[in-house]
């Protein structure tokens, strides 16, 4: 990876945070029929941490990608509209990576080890086949979770994907428009750790 510039500032007595990165990468890959394409992506990256006491801290990051790949990766294409090899030009958009992504996260906890926090991601559309006739639409998931912690014992209880929504994700760029896969719904999930 090439990185044109990091910068990263600390404030106020050293309770926020602010970081920003500046990039471009290029990358050959392999491809399943034994061709090679390249991988050109640039972008930038935001974040923000604030911490004024040892009980709250907050965190916010953003990063805007622009990936492209300089022909037709390879497809499947047992559903495809358009076959890939029938594609002209020189730079198409990444399959799987969404232009933008924010993450939000905050977190509260008692002096006597209970807490709570809240987490919420975004993504941009995310294409899922060469073409760009398969696109992911931008969506959202938000967790809420409480906590209880000690020196040697946590718990916690969080329950994901709070609002429900209808989220997909693209696991596999290769197969394009047969590998969408629908993210899991609300649900709880329990975790207790001890530490020896």
């Amino acid at each position: 990876m090439e990185q044109f510039g990091r910068s990263g500032q600390s404030l106020l007595g050293n309770r926020l945070f602010l970081n920003a990165a500046l990039y471009k990468q290029f990358r050959d890959d392999l491809q399943q029929d034994r061709s090679t394409v390249t991988f050109d992506t640039q972008g930038i990256e935001f974040e923000v941490n604030y911490q004024p006491n040892r009980n709250f801290y907050a965190t916010l990051g953003y990063s805007y990608t622009d990936a492209r790949v300089n022909a037709p990766q390879f497809e499947v294409g047992n559903t495809s509209l358009t076959p890939a090899a029938s594609l002209t030009g020189d730079s198409f958009r990444r399959q799987g990576v969404p232009t933008h992504l924010l993450n939000a996260l905050v977190s509260y906890k008692f002096d006597n080890g209970l807490g709570a926090s809240a987490n919420v991601v975004f993504t941009s559309e995310i294409n899922n086949n060469v073409e760009g006739t398969l696109v992911i639409p931008a969506q959202y998931t938000l967790d809420l979770s409480v906590f209880y912690q000690h020196k040697r014992f946590e718990a916690r209880l969080s329950a994901l994907n709070v609002t429900d929504q209808k989220n997909w994700s693209a696991p596999n760029a290769v197969y394009g428009n047969e590998s969408i896969i629908a993210d899991l719904p609300f649900r709880i999930e329990g975790r207790v750790t001890l530490k020896f």
